[in-house]
């Protein structure tokens, strides 16, 4: 997955995050695997586990 934002810090940065459906509350919180910054402040790359669906809100945390 390929997360785009601001501050999210220079590469190599320790950056973590977790995602959710935004239409079923009752399913469980998947945590992302191998963040990383790949584009200083505006761009970190995850894994993620396969079939979890569309439509996730996700919660990234920043180091620092």
């Amino acid at each position: 997955m390929i997360l785009s934002g601001t501050n999210l810090g220079p590469t190599g940065t320790t950056v973590s995050a977790s995602y959710r459906s935004s239409t079923n509350g009752a399913l469980p919180t998947f945590q992302a695997e191998e963040c990383t910054v790949t584009t200083p402040h505006q761009e970190m790359t995850c894994l993620t586990s396969e079939g979890v669906g569309t439509n996730m809100v996700w919660r990234l945390q920043v180091d620092g």
